[in-house]
């Protein structure tokens, strides 16, 4: 098994299943992400760059955040494990 994707709430979910095995050679955080998209599309709509920008999505590599690595471009090791899971903060409209 190449890499183990593990995923949380609403990923896993839309997924159907908490654990994805990526058994095809990924380079790149961004080259899972594409992969994962190809598998499940239905993650597409949770797997945007932009999220994890806006800090609504975690993408960790071995329980390091991609933000203090090369974000979309962190390399990949056979073996690694990467967890994925995205926040949804629901916006205030109202006062009290």
């Amino acid at each position: 098994m190449a890499l183990v994707v593990r995923l949380h709430g609403r990923l896993m979910r839309a997924a159907g299943t908490e654990k994805i095995a990526i058994e095809e050679p990924v380079g790149t955080v961004g080259d899972l992400i594409g992969a994962l998209v190809k598998m499940k599309p239905e993650l597409a709509e949770f797997l945007r760059e932009d999220l994890v920008a806006d800090g609504a999505l975690f993408i960790l590599v071995n329980g390091h955040s991609v933000k203090v690595m090369e974000g979309m471009k962190t390399k990949l090791l056979t073996g690694d494990v990467i967890t994925i899971d995205r926040i949804d903060l629901l916006q205030a409209i109202g006062g009290g």
